[in-house]
């Protein structure tokens, strides 16, 4: 009925004395019988009595032959392998632990991986130094940067930018360039654009431009009644049938904000006499003492038309004399425009008498004279006449020095 203590388990030195004995007993055994009767370790199991004591041998094949043979010096080791003097074994055959191979069995194999360890850790570690130390690739260390603003003149807006301690410049782009980039290239999955301002609008239909990727269906992202649409500025409407510029236009004109900006660039393959006819339908009379419009529709201050090839001079004209149009316009650009000619710039000068802005770039049919009628704007401040093949010199000089009803026969208020 006495509990009976659990045997004393044998410490590793114990363990390792007793393989050494184990081994050097196994060993000597192994020499005496070889010496006294060699058949023995040849014949296996059936190697015993007189058959081993005549010498006669069991035959090669036998179960157990060569097991315990000393086959070309090598000495007996415990666990039926053998080894030469050297490979883990000390003098006189004797298996150790601290020898070349050590052990042969998973103990002294276990305690070999340990005892080595550390050495081999610290030859991988040289290793990889030697490799990092020919692949400069590989080495990395943060630099310190900081930001600096270049490129700009004195109250102009400079380029961001990070400057490296090597010296190197690299430009960085700015959150909004991004966030414009990322909704220009997955334009196609953008259903609306909500309440942005007029300026976000401009940069991302710009950008859309340049890429040619104002189509009929993201041309109507820019008109929308629910984004209280103020401008309206295509820099391109190449894309643009006239079916699909009316309704593009349809749609501004249902804005509970009037449109007071209204540009369409390369318009020609789509504005036509319809067009222009819708235009001034939307155009809403000024409230009186208000000066604008609350209701919506259009109140155009700034109209920009490029490349208007279909539009012939009297429906422009009749444009222009809406009470509605010209007398709100404050900017005014007609470029490359062919069809523009004397009857416009006349009725230019009779309907848009507070006109402070006009560009007639391109438009070749007009000369001298009809350039002459320009005359009557006395609040021009800013006039553009590039590329008109039919003026002359003299006609420009008589345009820049006649003298202007109202301003007192100064002449010249025209900036360009």
């Amino acid at each position: 009925g006495k509990a009976r203590a659990a045997p004393a388990q044998p410490s590793v030195d114990e363990l390792d004395a007793a393989v050494r004995d184990a081994g050097a007993s196994a060993a000597a055994l192994a020499v005496a019988m070889q010496t006294s009767a060699p058949g023995v370790l040849g014949g296996g199991r059936g190697g015993r009595g007189g058959k081993a004591a005549a010498g006669q041998a069991g035959p090669s094949n036998a179960p157990g032959a060569g097991r315990g043979r000393l086959q070309g010096g090598r000495a007996f080791t415990i666990g039926g392998q053998s080894a030469l003097p050297g490979e883990g074994a000390d003098e006189g055959g004797v298996p150790s632990l601290s020898g070349g191979g050590g052990w042969a069995g998973p103990f002294a194999t276990a305690r070999k991986l340990l005892k080595e360890r550390p050495a081999a850790l610290a030859k991988r570690e040289r290793e990889l130094d030697a490799e990092a130390e020919k692949d400069s690739s590989l080495s990395w260390q943060p630099i310190k940067m900081r930001a600096l603003e270049v490129g700009g003149e004195e109250g102009e807006p400079g380029e961001s930018a990070r400057c490296f301690a090597g010296g190197a410049t690299v430009a960085i782009d700015s959150l909004s360039s991004l966030c414009v980039a990322l909704v220009v290239q997955h334009i196609d999955s953008v259903s609306a654009f909500g309440q942005l301002p007029m300026g976000v609008l401009a940069t991302v239909q710009a950008a859309l431009a340049r890429k040619r990727a104002l189509s009929p269906e993201v041309a109507l992202l820019f008109a929308d009644p629910e984004g209280r649409v103020s401008e309206l500025v295509l820099d391109d409407c190449c894309l643009l049938a006239p079916e699909d510029l009316l309704g593009l236009l349809g749609r501004l004109g249902r804005t509970p904000t009037p449109v007071h900006v209204l540009c369409l660039g390369s318009c020609g393959r789509g504005l036509d006499t319809q067009s222009t006819e819708l235009i001034g339908q939307l155009s809403r009379p000024l409230l009186p003492g208000a000066g604008g419009d609350a209701r919506g529709g259009f109140a155009v201050a700034h109209l920009s038309l490029g490349g208007c090839y279909r539009l012939d001079a009297p429906s422009l004209c009749a444009l222009l004399l809406r009470p509605n149009v010209g007398s709100r316009l404050k900017t005014l650009q007609l470029t490359y425009s062919p069809l523009v000619e004397k009857r416009v710039t006349a009725a230019i000068a009779s309907a848009c008498g507070g006109l402070e802005s006009l560009a007639l770039d391109h438009c070749n049919a007009l000369d001298d004279e009809a350039l002459f009628s320009l005359t009557a704007l006395t609040s021009l401040l800013e006039l553009s006449l590039a590329g008109l093949p039919r003026m002359s010199a003299d006609g420009l000089v008589a345009l820049l020095t006649a003298p202007r009803e109202g301003s007192g026969g100064k002449g010249g208020n025209v900036g360009n």
